[in-house]
């Protein structure tokens, strides 16, 4: 609401205002602590949600979906803002040497295989089922 109250009416300006104001916060560290279950999904989501609908509240589009909503605004889902970050942090650990690979992920880097190939890792606590080294692997195979 503040950004809403605090500039003018201008859809572009309002957008520009939450990209560098709202949405970082919503991203913050968000490959440390990725949300897996959906009701936190659904609560994060519903931020954006609520800002897009406020946005095209005036205007004639104020009965779309939310998706297109998005297309309007030019934003991303919160989910795949999520992913794009997970796969450039796996990206800066993998291919940067950034962090040591053997720390994050189960690397097959042998001649026969594609050398950035990863494979899941097996767990004994179901608390690491959705850590950074698993939830990252099927996107980047």
């Amino acid at each position: 609401n503040l950004i809403l109250r605090s500039f003018s009416g201008n859809i572009k300006l309002l957008t520009t205002a939450y990209k560098t104001f709202a949405r970082p916060i919503l991203k913050y560290s968000s490959s440390v602590w990725n949300l897996h279950c959906i009701s936190d999904i659904n609560t994060l989501e519903r931020v954006q949600k609520y800002f897009t609908r406020r946005v095209l509240h005036s205007s004639a589009c104020n009965r779309v979906p939310y998706i297109t909503r998005l297309e309007i605004l030019g934003l991303d889902n919160l989910e795949l803002r999520r992913l794009q970050l997970d796969l450039s942090v796996a990206h800066k650990i993998i291919c940067c040497n950034v962090l040591p690979v053997s720390d994050y992920f189960n690397h097959n880097n042998t001649k026969a295989h594609n050398r950035y190939k990863l494979n899941v890792n097996c767990f004994k606590l179901h608390c690491r089922k959705y850590d950074f080294s698993n939830r990252v692997v099927n996107a980047w195979n």
